[in-house]
């Protein structure tokens, strides 16, 4: 399968939009339908978590597209894979945003461990910190030692100012004790 483009098109209502998927193939095809579909799901996810064959385009496309299914634990997992290896730091970025209601999954936790220790995008790396942020601010982070070890480490040592403050500033909700 190989996989030209990803085109979404907004749905009438307030549902999911539609996936436009077109294939090239020696008879070029289109498959439609929404990201829940689970052939849908399926040759999206393949192209994110096999993104040395695909334009960063189309892993752009895919991740948007499967971003309105974060309920999915496999979607989640997709998506945490592409925060973390996507060569491409937009896709990157658009991969923790679409993880953004997901705090609470324990993949999405370890993947924004990851990414604020070792991705060298400030962008990337903002969004991480915005994302553990609302995590500590819910009072899910209070016990978790990696949290704790890695804000401390980034509020002292980030070479990025506002991951330093932010860092700080989720240390202090910790010590506090008092999710907002």
């Amino acid at each position: 399968m190989n996989v030209s483009s990803v085109n979404l098109v907004p749905a009438g209502d307030s549902s999911s939009p539609q996936v436009i998927v077109q294939l090239r193939a020696v008879k070029p095809m289109e498959i439609q339908g929404s990201a829940g579909d689970a052939q849908i799901k399926a040759i999206l996810s393949n192209v994110i978590l096999n993104g040395q064959r695909y334009d960063s385009g189309v892993r752009l496309d895919s991740v948007e597209a499967l971003g309105a299914r974060t309920e999915d634990a496999a979607v989640r997992r997709v998506l945490c894979s592409a925060a973390l290896h996507d060569a491409n730091p937009g896709v990157r970025l658009r991969a923790l945003e679409a993880l953004g209601g997901a705090q609470q999954d324990g993949d999405v936790r370890n993947a924004l461990i990851e990414v604020l220790g070792h991705d060298s995008n400030p962008g990337v790396r903002i969004q991480a910190i915005n994302e553990m942020r609302s995590i500590v601010d819910t009072g899910a982070a209070a016990n978790d030692q990696r949290v704790r070890t890695l804000l401390q480490n980034l509020s002292e040592r980030d070479a990025n100012n506002y991951v330093r403050v932010q860092a700080a500033a989720a240390m202090q909700r910790i010590d506090s004790g008092a999710p907002r």
